[in-house]
């Protein structure tokens, strides 16, 4: 390293430009700026697509330092070997070059590698306001390349042996492969896009170029489910609301006591339920009496399925529904005329359906009828529109529908006989 040490002077042609008119035609002059004029080692500049400029140099041990377009401004003071090319031997790889191990992009974000005091290299990474240290291990990380979004990429040799790819997202640093041969000379776009050599089975060349999208949608958190819980109102359908989880689809389970322990399995697009922060779906059916318990798988492109999302379940009961009381015609009453009027009590129902079948078996009367034309104060009046035979003996019941309950057959389980006169 001292020996390629000399005096060397950063150059830039940065954007001073002489405009001079002869003979009618404009003539462009670029004149370069001379960044450096102390007569120490400065080399290994990168510039970025906004005109900012990084480079090493230093009378010792090279530091950093970046021209941002104004001024410039000396990023590390640490006494490491900060951004030199390294010379680290690799099987079958290509001979060593002065590649620096610094890059820059159009935001003036500088990453770079530096030999430590553990003697190994490490990658660091100023964002335009503070330097971080990406990596602190026992082993080497070097060639870092960075993308316009502040996404980094190099090689480190995790397993001692061989060197993997990693990215640092701008939050958190992935491991991208974990084989037994050689990942090397990564690079990113702006989309994302990671390019590497790859030292394949054979050991002695590195011929094959891999390509990766990097993980940018995030995988689904934890949902709050919010309800339904506790305890609730009579059957029928409920509607179901949790947070947004980041999914693409969304599996809603419901178990139930009793024998039909399976009563809900619906997936449903996040597209079509979720809204802001919140998703809400209605199942198409209803619920028996009860306790059940309930809570979301879900699935998107970037993380696959996850089972019981945050290991959160939710509970809810479901109470009976009320009954109607069967009045008139009471049982064993004798009624005048085959059209008799049907009384009962109102239970909350949206339709009653009033059926009566005679002796022998004949559905004489089977007529839905509407709860706000029938009832009135908690009490139901009712003269069908068909007729009953006369002389025979008959059983009526009523069964029933609304939203909160569906449709409930003989509920209660009551019916009553009476004679048609």
């Amino acid at each position: 390293m001292r020996e390629k040490q000399r005096n060397l002077c950063v150059c830039a042609a940065l954007a001073l430009l002489l405009l001079t008119v002869q003979a009618g035609a404009v003539q462009v002059m670029h004149v370069p700026t001379q960044l450096t004029v102390d007569n120490v080692f400065h080399a290994y500049p990168r510039i970025g697509d906004g005109g900012h400029v990084a480079w090493v140099g230093g009378a010792a041990n090279p530091e950093v330092f970046l021209y941002n377009g104004t001024r410039t401004i000396q990023l590390t003071s640490n006494g490491f070997l900060n951004g030199v090319p390294f010379y680290g031997a690799l099987p079958g790889a290509p001979a060593p070059s002065d590649e620096p191990e610094i890059d820059i992009n159009a935001s003036g974000q500088v990453v770079w590698s530096a030999v430590t005091s553990s003697g190994t290299h490490e990658i660091f990474f100023y964002d335009g306001i503070t330097t971080t240290q990406l990596t602190t291990n026992a082993y080497e990380d070097v060639r870092p390349r960075l993308n316009n979004s502040g996404q980094v990429v190099w090689q480190g040799m995790a397993d001692g042996a061989t060197y993997d790819i990693f990215l640092y997202d701008g939050v958190a640093t992935q491991r991208l492969t974990t084989n037994s041969f050689n990942d090397v000379a990564p690079g990113i776009n702006d989309s994302g896009d990671i390019v590497w050599m790859w030292q394949d089975g054979d050991g002695a060349s590195y011929k094959v170029v891999k390509y990766v999208q990097p993980n940018t949608t995030p995988c689904p958190i934890e949902p709050k489910l919010y309800s339904p819980s506790g305890s609730g109102a009579p059957g029928g359908m409920r509607t179901f609301m949790w947070e947004d989880t980041a999914a693409d689809w969304i599996n809603i389970q419901v178990w139930s006591e009793g024998p039909n322990c399976g009563t809900l399995n619906a997936w449903y697009a996040a597209s079509a339920v979720c809204q802001g922060s919140i998703c809400k779906a209605t199942p198409p059916q209803g619920f028996p009496v009860g306790r059940h318990w309930w809570w979301v798988n879900v699935w998107n492109s970037e993380c696959g399925f996850k089972m019981q999302a945050g290991g959160k379940i939710n509970s809810f009961t479901v109470d009976p529904c009320t009954a109607p009381r069967l009045i008139s015609p009471d049982s064993d009453a004798i009624t005048t005329g085959t059209k008799p009027t049907f009384i009962f009590t109102d239970s909350g129902a949206e339709w009653y359906e009033i059926l009566a079948w005679t002796s022998n078996g004949y559905l004489a009367i089977d007529q839905w009828v509407d709860e706000s034309l029938i009832c009135e104060s908690g009490s139901c009046s009712v003269t069908t529109t068909y007729g009953l035979p006369a002389g025979t003996t008959n059983w009526w019941w009523l069964n029933t529908y609304s939203a909160s309950c569906g449709f409930q057959m003989q509920p209660g389980g009551l019916w009553k006989s009476f004679t048609a006169q």
